[in-house]
């Protein structure tokens, strides 16, 4: 007897536990059944008020400075944020960010129009994606990177490839301030040998040709920079055994400007790496002169060595 009641003792726990087990999963899947429903409810919301927001269009424009990952014009909904990616041109230019703008010929900043949130970046690679929100109703509007530009050797002289007399000084022109007015020569980074001067022989040998011109000087407004020979020094090296000589001239990556809390590296092409061909002689023709005087008389070149001498002052 007390062997069958410890069975439907066993029993009947046993069918409790069930009983509860099964209240607790029926309350459990109500519940994920309301959770859910209310997500369905959230998400339909969300698809009501996305169509009914008013529409913008939106262009995108480059400059150069990279490009848009996507299409060039899209249409954005007032409210709710959509992913723009953006590559710079790497070689070229430092990314700062995005900008709105109206797409007129004013380009009207739209700084309270629109809302830009980084998403995430691959500097390797100068991938930037931005979540872009409209917060007003805007009808067109243009979407552009805002970039500094690297500094670049724009001009220089002489040209190369001519034979220059050994006293013709060299003009490298740049397309910004290269440094702040107040550097000075101790504190540049224009000396040697972040500046090359280099000449290579009919055997590939290089010689370093720095002591043979004067040190960089830059102009008041730091943007031209001029290299100067010690002529007398220039023309013994080349001597009589050589016509001419061709002095590579280039910059090490230490060349940089500081602009905007970033380090802008110097931009190396064609340009900021050439040769400027010297001969062993000297330019020392002295400046003509000329006489002047003014005239009364009405000025033709064919006949101006003929004014009569009262008209002269």
């Amino acid at each position: 007897m007390n062997r069958r009641s410890a069975i439907l003792k066993t029993l009947k726990t046993t069918i409790l536990l069930l009983g509860g087990g099964l209240v607790a999963l029926t309350c459990f899947t109500s519940c994920e059944n309301f959770l859910k429903g209310a997500d369905v409810k959230k998400q339909l919301d969300e698809q009501i008020a996305y169509a009914n927001a008013p529409s913008c269009s939106v262009t995108f424009s480059a400059e150069g400075m990279g490009e848009f990952l996507g299409n060039k014009k899209e249409t954005f909904k007032v409210g709710f944020a959509s992913l723009v990616q953006f590559k710079v041109n790497a070689e070229s230019y430092a990314f700062l960010g995005l900008e709105a703008v109206a797409n007129n010929a004013e380009y009207t900043p739209l700084t309270d129009s629109v809302k830009f949130e980084e998403a995430e970046k691959d500097e390797k690679n100068g991938i930037y994606k931005y979540n872009v929100t409209i917060l007003k109703d805007t009808k067109e509007l243009l979407i552009r990177p805002t970039c500094l530009a690297f500094p670049e050797v724009v001009s220089y002289s002489p040209i190369s490839g001519v034979e220059q007399y050994a006293n013709t000084p060299i003009e490298i022109t740049f397309s910004m301030p290269m440094e702040d007015p107040e550097t000075t020569a101790d504190q540049s980074l224009f000396k040697y040998p972040n500046v090359y001067l280099i000449y290579t022989d009919s055997v590939k040998n290089n010689h370093d040709m720095s002591a043979y011109f004067e040190e960089p000087v830059f102009d008041v407004e730091k943007k031209k920079l001029r290299l100067v020979p010690k002529s007398v020094q220039l023309s013994n090296f080349i001597g009589n055994t050589i016509p001419s000589i061709d002095i590579a001239i280039s910059f090490a990556s230490e060349i940089v400007v500081k602009k905007e809390g970033l380090t802008l590296p110097l931009k190396q092409n064609e340009k900021s790496n050439f040769k400027i061909r010297y001969k062993k002689d000297m330019e020392e023709t002295p400046p003509e002169k000329k006489a002047f005087f003014a005239t009364g008389d009405e000025i033709h070149l064919s006949d101006s060595p003929v004014f009569k001498n009262k008209k002269k002052t």
